[in-house]
C-alpha cells in the first residue's frame, strides 16, 4: 500500500512538516517495494521519525519551529542511510 505526497499520507505522519512527510513516505515505499510486507514498511517509518525527533526534538511538527533550510539539510541524508541506520539500531539493541 504504497503513499504519495501530498495526496495520501500515512495517518502517522499528517501532523509533521511537509519535508518530513515527502522523506517517511520516500522511506516507507521503498522498505514496502524491498519486503512486500506493510508492517515492516511502517516500523522503519516510525523508526526513522522517532529517531529523528530525539536527535532534532519536536522542530517537526507543523507550526513548530522555523521551516525551510535548517530542516531540509538535516533531511538530506540518503534513504540508504537513514534504512541502515534504523535497522543497525534495532539489531544492536537485540544483541546486548
Amino acid at each position: 500500500m504504497p503513499y504519495s505526497y501530498p495526496n495520501d499520507i500515512p495517518q502517522f505522519a499528517k501532523n509533521k512538516k511537509a519535508d518530513l512527510q515527502k522523506r517517511v513516505i520516500e522511506l516507507f515505499n521503498a522498505e514496502f517495494e524491498r519486503t512486500k510486507n506493510e508492517t515492516s514498511a511502517r516500523r522503519a517509518a516510525l523508526a526513522f521519525m522517532s529517531n529523528y525527533e530525539k536527535k532534532y526534538g519536536d522542530s517537526t511538527r507543523k507550526g513548530s519551529g522555523p521551516s525551510g533550510d535548517a530542516t531540509d539539510k538535516r533531511l538530506k541524508k540518503s534513504l540508504e542511510e537513514q534504512v541502515e541506520s534504523i535497522l543497525k539500531s534495532k539489531y544492536n539493541q537485540t544483541e546486548e
